[in-house]
């Protein structure tokens, strides 16, 4: 199994001690005051990128390659936002997101069932053509002595990458 560092592929675009974005919560309004019954709006869920991803190609991973994104070209799926190398790839994306969008919207799920805190990943992995992310090479270990405590499937294929 090869491990890929992201941060090489990004070529050190992203710094490891800047945590990704995030943007604090809204209050919610409380409507009138004459009593009458109010439905909250709810708050909506920023849309961001994985972070370790911005400069990586999902579609091109899936398909072998190592190719950078161009900000032009992106698509949002599931709260996340992805970039592309291309308007193809972007098209490619969009026809069937669920076959390129990383599992766990590129947190680790090794990482999650243990702590129950959400950590985005750095290493990739593709198993059974899903991607995943881990916070560790550790918790990829065990994710794939373990995959189904974590994908609810049985054990297949995997290949490895590092995303830092």
């Amino acid at each position: 199994i090869a491990a890929v560092d992201v941060d090489d592929v990004q070529e050190k675009k992203f710094r490891e001690d800047v945590p990704p974005p995030t943007q604090e919560p809204q209050p919610i309004p409380t409507g009138a005051d004459d009593g009458a019954l109010t439905i909250p709006s709810i708050a909506r869920v920023p849309v961001t990128p994985i972070s370790r991803l911005l400069n990586v190609c999902v579609v091109s991973l899936k398909h072998g390659s190592q190719v950078s994104t161009d900000q032009r070209f992106a698509a949002t799926f599931r709260g996340r936002r992805y970039f592309f190398a291309s308007e193809a790839a972007q098209k490619e994306f969009e026809r069937s997101p669920e076959d390129y969008a990383v599992a766990f919207g590129g947190c680790d799920p090794v990482h999650f069932v243990d702590t129950q805190q959400v950590l985005e990943g750095r290493f990739l992995t593709i198993h059974d053509g899903r991607l995943y992310m881990f916070a560790s090479e550790a918790n990829y270990q065990r994710f794939s002595q373990d995959i189904s405590r974590y994908t609810r499937q049985s054990s297949g294929v995997s290949q490895v990458a590092h995303v830092k």
